[in-house]
């Protein structure tokens, strides 16, 4: 990872050196996500601050955003009370600067949501995504379910979140992969559910997901 940050500031820097993209929103957002992708919080973090300071608005998009978001909740190393003002801090700033997010932004929150446990806040994140004409994707709905699995609370309410979450997921038109009847079965698992555990089970292979 150290090496391939390394790789992706040089080349970064050789472009700057010839001139090529000094406010370039589509270079400075490859070179965030790239530093990310290294798993480098320190050079993302830099990068993602001069890209703010020096691309004009109209040119950045949501790439960088999203590949910092994904970046911070995964930092399992860090107290959730380290993490997680910096995911939102970054969250509210992406809406503040007039930058659309997009799916891929709310798979980050939802990302972030799972680690904690935070079921109805990820709920809550469905409805927002109305606003920016964001349509849920699989992989949202299966960071939700894990919510639901690992939510600290009464086991009655976590079943009716379960139901809740598959029902909006067959309202949003979603066609459900491999991975959300993973968490939907972990999710009724952790709700003692068996039956729907099973019922889970027996839909994965009419949708032919083994």
């Amino acid at each position: 990872p150290k090496r391939s940050a390394e790789i992706c500031e040089k080349i970064f820097n050789n472009a700057i050196a010839n001139g090529v993209g000094k406010s370039d929103g589509a270079l400075y957002g490859a070179y965030v996500a790239g530093l990310c992708h290294a798993g480098d919080v320190m050079r993302a973090w830099a990068a993602f601050r001069r890209m703010r300071e020096r691309v004009p608005i109209s040119e950045q998009s949501a790439e960088p955003f999203n590949a910092l978001l994904f970046l911070v909740s995964r930092q399992k190393h860090w107290s959730h009370t380290l993490r997680s003002p910096r995911v939102w801090a970054l969250w509210s700033e992406l809406i503040r600067s007039g930058v659309d997010p997009d799916a891929e932004s709310y798979e980050a929150l939802a990302l972030h949501c799972s680690t904690r446990g935070e079921a109805e806040r990820c709920f809550g994140l469905l409805d927002e995504m109305k606003t920016f004409n964001c349509r849920p994707t699989s992989r949202f709905f299966s960071l939700l379910l894990r919510s639901v699995s690992r939510t600290p609370q009464f086991v009655p309410e976590n079943a009716q979140m379960l139901r809740q979450a598959l029902e909006q997921m067959q309202a949003a038109e979603v066609l459900p992969d491999a991975g959300v009847f993973a968490a939907a079965i972990h999710a009724a698992g952790a709700c003692g559910d068996v039956a729907a555990a099973e019922a889970i089970y027996g839909a994965a292979s009419l949708y032919g997901v083994k």
